[in-house]
C-alpha cells in the first residue's frame, strides 16, 4: 500500500511514511521495506533513488528501469529485481538495473526471472514470494549503519 492510478511522488510517499510512523510507534522505523511491480516498480525505484536511507530493504520489479537511477546512492541498499522472463524490455531493465548495481559495489543486490512468465504472472509471482519476504526480513537499517 497504497496503491495508485498516477505516478508516485517520492515526497508525497515520504509524508505518508513520516504519518505512519509516528501515527503508530510500535512500527521499528529500522524495519521499513518496500516493493512495487510495474508502475509500483516504477514508485519503488524512484522512491529509494529519492529516500535511501529510509528502508531497510527494496525490490522493484517489473518495470524498464535500464540506465535510469543513481545507483551510487544505493550501494548500501538490498535490492532484488525481478521480472518475467517473458516481460519484454521490463526484463532487460531489470537485469540492466541488477547489473548496475552490482557494478557500482552494492553486494546485496539479488536478480530473478520468472520462466516463461509475461508481466501479469510475474506480478502474481512478485507477490506471492515467500523468499522475497524472508530475504527483506533478514536486513535491518541497523545493521547497514554498523556493518553487520
Amino acid at each position: 500500500e497504497p496503491n495508485s492510478a498516477e505516478s508516485w511522488d517520492p515526497a508525497s510517499l515520504n509524508t505518508m511514511l513520516d504519518h505512519v510512523l509516528k501515527t503508530h510507534p510500535e512500527i521499528d522505523g529500522n524495519r521499513v521495506y518496500v516493493m512495487g511491480h510495474s508502475m509500483g516498480g516504477v514508485g519503488t525505484w524512484s522512491w529509494i533513488n529519492e529516500s535511501p536511507n529510509r528502508f531497510a530493504a527494496a525490490a522493484p520489479s517489473g518495470f524498464p528501469a535500464g540506465d535510469t537511477g543513481d545507483v551510487g546512492r544505493l550501494v548500501n541498499l538490498p535490492i532484488w529485481g525481478m521480472a518475467g522472463a517473458a516481460d519484454g524490455e521490463r526484463t532487460a531493465g531489470i537485469k540492466k538495473m541488477v547489473d548496475r548495481l552490482r557494478a557500482a559495489g552494492n553486494t546485496n543486490v539479488k536478480h530473478t526471472e520468472f520462466a516463461g512468465a509475461n508481466h501479469s504472472k510475474a506480478n502474481a509471482a512478485v507477490f506471492s514470494s515467500v523468499d522475497l519476504v524472508d530475504w527483506m526480513l533478514g536486513f535491518s537499517k541497523k545493521d547497514q549503519r554498523t556493518g553487520n
